[in-house]
C-alpha cells in the first residue's frame, strides 16, 4: 500500500505559528507511521536548515512561488485540492506541517470500504510547562479542526475551502467522521504568554478586526485580558492524549 503526503513550508515574515523543531516532529512521525511513504514539500521560503533537513529526508522539494499566507490563500488551497491527482499512490494525506494524523498504515489497511477520513482536531498545549515538543501531552478540541487530511486517490474530486478546514467530497464517497485524531501543534497556544502574543499580533491585525478595534475602541489592555480569560477555557478543556 502507498502513502503520499503533499504539504507547504513558509517561515520567512510568519506569525508566530510555527515551532523551529516542528519539521523534524513531522517527518519522524509521518515516516514512522507510513513506512516508505512519499513526502511532497511546496517551499515557500524555508531555511536553509529545513531545505537540509528535507532534502537529507528524502523529500521531494517544490517551488511555491507568490503565496503570502492571509493574502492569497487560494493559491495554496488549490495546490491542497489539485496536487494529488497525478499520484500513483493508494492513500492521499494533505496536511500542514504543524499538524499530525493519529493513524498508522496498519489501522489504513484496514478501512474497508472507507474512501474519506476525517479527524477529530486537537490544539496541543503545554499544560505541563515542558517546552518540549515531543513532551506535550494535552490538547484542547476545536471543531474547525474537524478536518479531512486523508483520502483515496481514487475520488473523483476534493474541493477544499479557504484554509482547508472544510472539504467537499462527491456524495458517493465513503467518510470515517472523527474515529481518528489530529494533532495540531500550532506554537501559539503551547502557553499563555504566546497565545497573548499571537492574539495581538495576528488577529487583531488583520484588517477585519482592525475595523473592529476601532469600532469598539478595544485597548491592548482589553484584549490581554480577553487573551488570558480564552487561554484559561483552552486549558480547563484540554484533555490528556498522549
Amino acid at each position: 500500500m502507498k502513502v503520499e503526503i503533499y504539504t507547504g513550508i513558509a517561515e520567512k515574515n510568519r506569525p508566530i505559528d510555527v515551532h523551529q523543531d516542528m519539521l523534524s516532529l513531522f517527518l519522524d512521525h509521518y515516516n514512522t507511521n507510513f513506512p516508505g511513504c512519499i513526502i511532497n514539500v511546496y517551499n515557500n521560503s524555508a531555511s536553509e536548515k529545513s531545505l537540509k533537513i528535507l532534502k537529507d529526508s528524502g523529500c521531494n522539494v517544490l517551488s511555491f512561488s507568490n503565496y503570502d499566507k492571509y493574502v492569497n490563500e487560494d493559491k495554496y488551497t488549490k495546490m491542497k485540492s489539485e496536487a494529488w491527482k497525478s499520484s500513483n499512490a493508494d492513500w492521499i494525506i494533505v496536511c500542514d506541517i504543524d499538524e499530525l494524523i493519529q493513524i498508522n498504515q496498519e489501522e489504513l489497511s484496514k478501512l474497508d470500504g472507507v474512501d474519506v477520513v476525517q479527524f477529530k482536531g486537537y490544539h496541543m498545549i503545554d499544560k505541563d510547562s515542558t517546552k518540549d515538543l515531543r513532551q506535550i501531552k494535552h490538547g484542547y478540541p476545536d471543531k474547525l479542526y474537524n478536518k479531512v487530511c486523508l483520502f483515496r486517490q481514487n475520488i473523483d474530486y476534493i474541493k477544499f475551502n479557504q484554509g482547508c478546514h472544510v472539504a467537499a467530497v462527491p456524495k458517493k464517497c465513503n467518510i470515517s467522521k472523527l474515529k481518528y485524531n489530529l494533532y495540531h501543534y500550532n506554537v501559539s497556544t503551547f502557553n499563555e504568554e504566546n497565545f497573548i502574543e499571537y492574539i495581538l499580533k495576528v488577529y487583531l491585525n488583520l484588517n477585519d478586526l482592525k475595523k473592529i478595534r476601532s469600532k469598539y475602541k478595544t485597548s491592548k489592555e482589553a484584549n490581554v485580558k480577553l487573551a488570558k480569560a480564552i487561554y484559561k477555557e483552552h486549558c480547563n478543556t484540554a484533555v490528556k492524549l498522549i
